[in-house]
């Protein structure tokens, strides 16, 4: 007896013993012709990164240590940069956090959520316009697979498994520094005026399909990472620094799904986010 209570944020779903090609297209279709079919994605390679993500809280224990910052970025208010936030949220369960004013603060959030909630992914929501992503502590918790800190309020110190997905969302945003090289980018660009006003989602309104409708996802997602390692789990190698591991392994899992643009941006993102950042104002 473990003495753990389960306690899933979705109804679980009884899968199929045995995976075979169509239950792994039907998924595709739930999670590209469906859940993110009307994302206006910059690229290929955005989405990839995205789906990427999502599959990361699957695999944790397959490929165990930290992941890198995922950096969700609009060019505008209204882009749906909250959306994919949220749409995390419903499928494995979300805290959201406010982004402190300096590391010091940075640091007691990021301790105070690591201890106190089991959710897997942990957000910081709606950063400052243009904001510089320029944090030591940041590029730290990206790379650490324990964390260790003083219980605010207290003299204890804990060390805490860092086992999260770490997510940030604003508009315009920017990397500096080791944060450059520790950044997952979606980037998005509704290309349109009034894009929150939009009503001509495939699905409808997201939020609503997906209360209903997440524990599909969720089995989806299973069912895709089930049906590569039935067809052998075979990665492809791709150099990512410290997440080489993780970024061979999701990579495999997209080939296996023959879904375009993994990581293909990740020079060109890096070296548009930093022009921004030496053109624009610094924040």
């Amino acid at each position: 007896m473990t003495g753990l209570h389960m306690h899933p944020c979705v109804p679980l779903r009884r899968l199929q013993a045995e995976v075979t090609e169509e239950p792994v297209e039907r998924a595709k279709k739930v999670v590209l012709g469906q859940m993110l079919a009307d994302f206006p994605f910059v690229a290929n390679s955005d989405r990839a990164q995205y789906l990427g993500a999502l599959l990361s809280p699957i695999i944790r224990h397959y490929v165990p240590g930290p992941t890198p910052l995922l950096v969700i970025t609009g060019t505008s208010q209204g882009s749906g940069k909250t959306l994919l936030m949220d749409a995390v949220g419903y499928i494995y369960g979300l805290a959201v956090t406010q982004w402190p004013e300096n590391d010091a603060e940075l640091r007691k959030a990021v301790t105070a959520k690591l201890w106190d909630c089991g959710d897997p992914v942990i957000a910081m929501d709606n950063l400052p316009n243009g904001h510089v992503i320029k944090s030591p502590m940041l590029s730290s918790l990206a790379t650490s697979a324990t964390w260790s800190d003083r219980l605010l309020g207290s003299t204890s110190s804990v060390t805490i498994p860092n086992d999260r997905l770490w997510v940030l969302t604003g508009n315009n945003l920017s990397t500096g520094g080791d944060n450059a090289r520790r950044t997952l980018w979606v980037r998005r660009d509704p290309n349109c005026p009034n894009h929150d006003q939009r009503d001509d989602f495939t699905v409808g309104d997201l939020r609503q399909w997906l209360e209903q409708n997440a524990s599909t996802v969720v089995a989806a997602l299973v069912t895709v990472v089930r049906g590569w390692l039935a067809a052998g789990g075979k990665t492809v190698n791709t150099h990512m620094g410290d997440y080489s591991r993780w970024a061979s392994t999701v990579a495999g899992i997209l080939a296996h799904l023959e879904v375009p643009g993994w990581l293909s941006n990740c020079d060109t993102a890096t070296s548009t986010m930093d022009a921004r950042r030496r053109s624009g104002p610094r924040s």
